[in-house]
């Protein structure tokens, strides 16, 4: 016997797991629901890449309740929001699940100071003509051009082969050569990198001033051991080695990845896609 984790028990999946004939099979069905997804430092999600499809074509409202139910979970964690404010059919929908969610638990409704002033409810069909216009900055250029999933994104590996210190194909002359790795990099784009913070929601016309001045920075601060004198002084800066040597790697590689964009920007039809987005 075995115990199955569904995201909603309800009739419908106990009566689905039964026509598929392994009903019997578990001991238990125990309900998990994830909640929010923590992307980043200022962003979370519920990680639903198919809702728009489900709620507008096959009316299908799982994604909306999974919405309320997380942002009820939200506020018992961090106080109910007082002002709550929407747009749209489905923005309706799940400010009715919320409502009936707070009545259900209104007895048991945490006192605690809310963290967060408002909620403001969008749905996606009240503007379905933003998502075609292409993205101009570099986080933006980078999704349309490779994807961002998760924070996750996937480049070509030959950019960054010289990126990495302890990679074993730049090794120096005299060792046999190596076949250069074709599996693609991996990076994980969030704002926990200071200079991807920096990066990532300016105009791809203004990358190279930025990516200028985080170069005369670092190399200000390694220039700093010409500077150490005394022994307590010198081991500051060796202190400090591991902290540069990560800003230095992460420079590299976002020097790698402005390349990447740069390769797309520079041609014509990337221009007349511009023109034609902004003017069409």
């Amino acid at each position: 016997m075995h115990i199955i984790f569904v995201p909603r028990k309800c009739v419908l999946c106990e009566r689905k797991l039964q026509v598929l004939g392994v009903y019997g099979d578990f001991s238990s069905i125990t309900e998990y629901s994830p909640g929010f997804y923590v992307l980043d430092s200022d962003v979370i999600s519920i990680e639903w890449p198919l809702s728009f499809r489900e709620v507008q074509i096959e009316n299908d409202y799982s994604s909306l309740y999974q919405c309320a139910r997380s942002l009820m979970t939200f506020q018992c964690l961090f106080g109910i929001i007082p002002s709550v404010s929407g747009i749209g059919r489905s923005s309706k929908i799940v400010y009715d699940m919320i409502v009936k969610m707070r009545r259900e638990i209104n007895a048991m409704e945490p006192s605690i100071v809310p963290h967060v002033d408002q909620l403001i409810l969008v749905d996606r069909s009240i503007d379905l003509l933003s998502p075609f216009i292409f993205q101009q900055s570099y986080e933006g250029i980078l999704d349309e051009i490779y994807g961002i999933n998760q924070t996750v994104i996937e480049l070509p590996p030959e950019k960054f082969l010289q990126n990495n210190p302890d990679d074993s194909s730049s090794t120096g002359a005299g060792s046999r050569s190596v076949e250069p790795p074709t599996e693609k990099k991996r990076f994980y784009l969030n704002s926990s990198e200071d200079l991807y913070k920096k990066l990532r929601d300016s105009h791809y016309l203004t990358l190279g001033p930025i990516l200028s001045s985080s170069a005369k920075s670092l190399t200000a601060q390694f220039d700093e051991r010409k500077l150490a004198k005394t022994v307590r002084e010198i081991r500051l800066f060796v202190d400090k080695m591991p902290y540069l040597q990560k800003l230095r790697t992460s420079q590299a590689n976002q020097i790698s990845m402005v390349e990447l964009v740069r390769e797309f920007t520079d041609v014509e039809e990337f221009h007349e896609m511009i023109y034609v987005s902004i003017f069409c």
